[in-house]
């Protein structure tokens, strides 16, 4: 079995970010409605004024698999201000793909922005 790590998205990762926003987008009968490019995300994520934040799940080749790591998925998130509430960290989304479900990607994933902001308070919402 493949390794998985977590980590904070680099510059770098943005075509596969993409990959993966176009792979959510399409699961939910959206992709005519993507607009954004790799460029897009390079300057909004990690130019001067950084706009979101994203951390990515990267699966390592198993030895004898190839040389070659991919990212499964994603949680994008942005800080938002609430008058209640103060600053609050609003995930815009949070993806793994098809494959790679129901093996505890989307809770790690989560956990780990958790375990980097655990001084933020956080609001849920979900949406139907």
């Amino acid at each position: 079995m493949a390794e998985l790590t977590y980590r904070h998205a680099v510059k770098d990762d943005c075509d596969e970010i993409l990959r993966l926003v176009k792979e959510l987008a399409e699961f939910e009968n959206l992709l005519d409605q993507v607009n954004i490019t790799s460029e897009t995300l390079k300057k909004d994520g990690f130019g001067e004024e950084k706009l979101f934040h994203c951390i990515v799940a990267e699966e390592k080749p198993s030895p004898g698999g190839g040389d070659t790591s991919k990212l499964i998925g994603y949680l994008l998130y942005f800080w938002s201000y609430g008058t209640f509430t103060g600053r609050v960290l609003y995930v815009e989304d949070l993806y793994v793909s098809q494959n790679h479900r129901r093996r505890g990607v989307a809770s790690a994933l989560w956990d780990f922005a958790m375990k980097h902001h655990d001084h933020v308070k956080k609001s849920e919402q979900v949406e139907n």
